[in-house]
């Protein structure tokens, strides 16, 4: 009996302490991803569209500042925010759409894995290559809500809580993988960084 207590209880510390670990790395990865500091990196996105039977894959680069400051370059996209104006640049279309930012607060890049981080009860685990991660899947389908995720997996490194994957499964069963590398913080950000001049000749849609 006192053998069996002695793993009873050994077995609820273990479970505590995974618990506990699990809440620092979210924590830190809140921390890291929060918009408070300065962050650029380099990105690769594969979406996987469930009905269209069609894979994109986008490559690129993320700029973060404090105030809601950013500049997204995404295959022929272009993000950038002030922190008051958001401006869409799209290449292929040579067309630029102003608006607030104001108006478009779920565009905001730093968010993204903070929001991820808060909103799905993660648990962790680790995978075969020794990284953090955290998981989240919809146990039925009361679970769901339109537009939300059915499976939420977050690839970190645990002792300094840099995002290296991302992956995503919406709730039309579409496959969204962000990877995630050349993460720093506080770095030297290039001057005019988050301004935008529209293009000789580009259609300019202002909504604001």
């Amino acid at each position: 009996m006192r053998q069996i207590t002695s793993t009873f209880l050994f077995l609820v510390i273990a479970a505590t302490c995974c618990f506990c670990q699990q809440d620092r790395l979210i924590d830190r990865i809140k921390q890291n991803y929060n918009g408070s500091k300065t962050l650029s990196a380099s990105v690769d996105v594969r979406i996987v569209w469930k009905v269209r039977e069609k894979t994109d894959n986008l490559r690129g680069s993320i700029l973060l500042a404090p105030g809601d400051k950013f500049r997204v370059d995404l295959g022929p996209t272009l993000w950038v925010s002030d922190g008051a104006t958001l401006w869409q640049y799209d290449r292929n279309l040579s067309q630029v759409v102003i608006s607030s930012l104001s108006n478009n607060t779920s565009m905001i890049p730093s968010r993204m894995v903070a929001e991820y981080c808060g909103n799905y009860p993660l648990t962790a685990s680790k995978n075969k290559n020794g990284y953090d991660v955290l998981e989240w899947k919809a146990d039925s389908a009361s679970d769901q809500k339109s537009g939300d995720a059915s499976y939420v997996r977050i690839t970190a490194e645990g002792k300094s809580a840099v995002v290296h994957e991302l992956f995503i499964i919406d709730s039309h069963g579409n496959e969204t993988t962000y990877a995630f590398t050349k993460t720093t913080w506080n770095g030297k950000i290039p001057k005019g960084s988050f301004t935008f001049e529209p293009p000789k000749g580009a259609r300019i849609v202002d909504k604001r």
